[in-house]
């Protein structure tokens, strides 16, 4: 799995054939993310339509399937206006930890949150040091 020109593409390793699964749209999306079982993925995209609060966030489709960036389901919520949700890290349990970007101040926390639709998320870092990149151990 790869970004590349605004778009998620996955390449068979063993026939080396390619398969586009988000579409190329005029909007930024990144960091794909394949579920512990294989069969989701999740993304980072801005599918803004001009509510307040629309910025990055996290979406997730079925890894079978071919769709516009904004054709599967939001996992984060809308948050305060240009605050981005990015790099989605998949855990156990349908669990994503992620960044959560203050626009203000361009400090970042890595936060948890469940596929689950509804659900909250809980920082798992303070907010006075800027943390990125969250990984899950196997």
């Amino acid at each position: 799995m790869f970004d590349r020109n605004n778009e998620i593409d996955a390449v068979d390793l063993q026939s080396g054939t390619g398969r586009q699964i988000v579409q190329n749209w005029t909007t930024i999306i990144k960091s794909p993310s394949v579920s512990p079982t294989g069969v989701d993925l999740a993304y980072q995209v801005n599918c803004s339509t001009g509510l307040t609060g629309e910025g990055d966030s996290i979406w997730t489709i079925p890894f079978s399937t071919t769709t516009n960036p904004c054709g599967g389901r939001r996992v984060t919520p809308l948050t305060a206006v240009g605050d981005d949700a990015h790099r989605p890290a998949w855990g156990a349990h349908d669990v994503f930890a992620y960044e959560q970007v203050d626009a203000r101040t361009n400090v970042a926390t890595i936060r948890l949150i469940a596929r689950t639709p509804g659900a909250h998320p809980c920082t798992l870092t303070p907010g006075l040091a800027d943390n990125r990149n969250p990984a899950w151990s196997p």
